[in-house]
């Protein structure tokens, strides 16, 4: 389902599989992105509760004032971070080093 809200396209509980996604102009909500390519190109923008799975993230920004210089913090720290996994901590069992003779 997509509608306009405000400024913002929004786009709800949808699925996007290795498509072209465009963060700036939309609001994703509880979507998920598979092997997608992001683009990003300033604000206005808005990505809440999706689950991001190996996507690539092109930034295109021009930091000439703090609200942009801001947007573009909030992406990576709310949205680029969080979509990074976790070290899986059953890959390297414990006790084992990092040359693998443990």
């Amino acid at each position: 389902m997509s509608e306009q809200i405000g400024s913002l396209l929004l786009h709800e509980d949808a699925a996007f599989d290795d498509q072209v996604i465009y963060a700036t102009g939309h609001a994703y909500v509880r979507c998920a992105f598979n092997r997608c390519t992001f683009i990003f190109r300033g604000a206005p923008f808005h990505i809440s509760n999706c689950k991001i799975i190996g996507c690539v993230w092109h930034i295109d920004v021009l930091l000439h004032d703090k609200p942009s210089a801001n947007a573009l913090i909030k992406l990576v720290n709310e949205t680029i971070l969080a979509a990074v996994p976790a070290p899986d901590d059953a890959a390297d069992p414990a006790g084992s080093s990092p040359d693998g003779k443990g």
